[in-house]
């Protein structure tokens, strides 16, 4: 894929840098991958070898970091609601099981078309047979940390599709698509794995993801292993710290907060999948104030039911005022950190994505404001995170590449994608 333009041009440009600086009649230019200008239009020298865009009437910003994802589940879409919190993770497991590859690939792509026209630049992206899988996200051309699930029940074959996954794609996030290691939960995952895990992130200089205390049974299962909980369990094997993202933390113990914040170890925060599945939600508002690395994910379509950024948003920062009793808490500037800069931070990508400055990844996208939603002219920050919908979503860059135009995903065939994840339901259903 070839970029078709090289330049955005007059729309207004929110950089979400340390400033939070807005350029109402602005411009960002890019080289290959990465940005050589944002800034006013005014002030930008013309090279005479540009090609723009012209995005006026849009606003303009980094492109939106999804903390947590299971991509090769987007075909189980509203086949476990409304389930008892105990039998939705079987009830996902034995869905998932009956995929065979060539569904992987297609449920991943339909999840990474979902995700690119809402504007999702960025994945952490898990699951089974994730060698397939993700070369679906490498074709789709999003950005994405890819980890293949281990578990003890799965054995030598998860580890061996692991290291297919970290030999296919590397660990360093400098390529669009790079891999990690892919423990599941520490109640799937005893000591003697987990320590393997530790081990060969240290040896390769890889990130974890982790599901950590998402259950009541998790927490359970920690503590017949002597452990007062999820956390406590992964800091005596070593294995917290800024390279950890440790999905949900939903049901944390005394003391874990104190533990995340001491050793940096990121959260990937879900609320919505939470509240679907646990009908309950994490201290996301306290572990921040704590000090804790932090960004929002959607997880799956298998648990959301879609993967909408902007309704994630918006649930987040009502969910922690009404958490809070407090209409101050999580304000519409530090809800949007948690799907920008703080979520790069995350995944070790400060300065490289979820802002717009010089020398950063070409990750952009844009909204539009002829909609009704946007209508008198808002505040920025109020209208990413309380009015925007994925539908305003208009045009998405990634590593220079115009992926998304006039909400038109470019180099995907999306009757193909729909043909063959009805196929896959078929199955599934029949």
């Amino acid at each position: 894929m070839k970029p078709l333009c090289n330049g955005l041009v007059g729309g207004t440009v929110v950089t979400c840098d340390d400033h939070d600086q807005v350029f109402a009649d602005g411009l960002v230019a890019w080289e290959d991958d990465r940005i050589t200008y944002v800034g006013p239009r005014a002030t930008y020298a013309l090279t005479g070898t540009e090609d723009w865009l012209n995005v006026g009437g849009h606003f303009v910003l980094p492109g939106i970091v999804n903390l947590h994802t299971h991509t090769p589940m987007t075909a189980l879409r509203g086949l476990a609601d409304d389930l008892p919190a105990q039998a939705w993770l079987p009830r996902a497991a034995q869905l998932e099981s009956t995929l065979a590859a060539e569904d992987r690939y297609w449920s991943s792509l339909c999840g990474a078309w979902e995700l690119l026209r809402r504007g999702v630049t960025c994945i952490a992206d898990r699951g089974s047979g994730m060698v397939t899988s993700s070369q679906a996200l490498w074709d789709s051309g999003i950005r994405a940390a890819v980890a293949q699930t281990v578990t003890d029940r799965g054995g030598e074959a998860d580890w061996q599709e692991s290291d297919a996954v970290v030999a296919q794609w590397g660990v360093n996030s400098s390529r669009r698509l790079f891999a990690g290691l892919g423990p599941h939960a520490t109640d799937t995952c005893g000591d003697a794995l987990l320590v393997k895990v530790r081990e060969r992130m240290e040896h390769l200089g890889a990130l974890t993801f982790i599901h950590v205390a998402q259950s009541r049974d998790e927490v359970c299962a920690a503590r017949r292993r002597g452990d007062a909980g999820c956390v406590y369990l992964l800091y005596r094997l070593g294995l917290l710290g800024v390279r950890t993202i440790a999905a949900h933390c939903l049901y944390l113990q005394p003391g874990e907060i104190e533990l995340l914040s001491a050793t940096r170890t990121p959260v990937a925060h879900c609320p919505v999948s939470n509240a679907k599945v646990e009908g309950s939600a994490a201290l996301a508002w306290e572990l921040w104030q704590a000090g804790v690395p932090l960004g929002l994910g959607t997880d799956c379509a298998a648990c959301n039911n879609s993967m909408d950024p902007w309704f994630e948003l918006k649930f987040a920062a009502l969910l922690h005022k009404i958490s809070a009793k407090n209409p101050e808490a999580l304000p519409a500037r530090t809800a949007l950190r948690w799907v920008t800069r703080a979520a790069a931070t995350c995944l070790s990508m400060t300065d490289e994505i979820g802002v717009l400055r010089v020398g950063a990844r070409a990750d952009i996208i844009t909204l539009r404001t002829d909609v009704p939603n946007a209508v008198p002219p808002p505040n920025p920050w109020s209208h990413f995170v309380y009015s925007a919908s994925g539908g305003d979503v208009d045009t998405v860059v990634v590593d220079g590449r115009l992926l998304v135009q006039s909400g038109a995903v470019l180099h995907i065939d999306s009757d193909r994608i729909g043909y063959e994840v009805n196929r896959i339901r078929g199955k599934l259903v029949g």
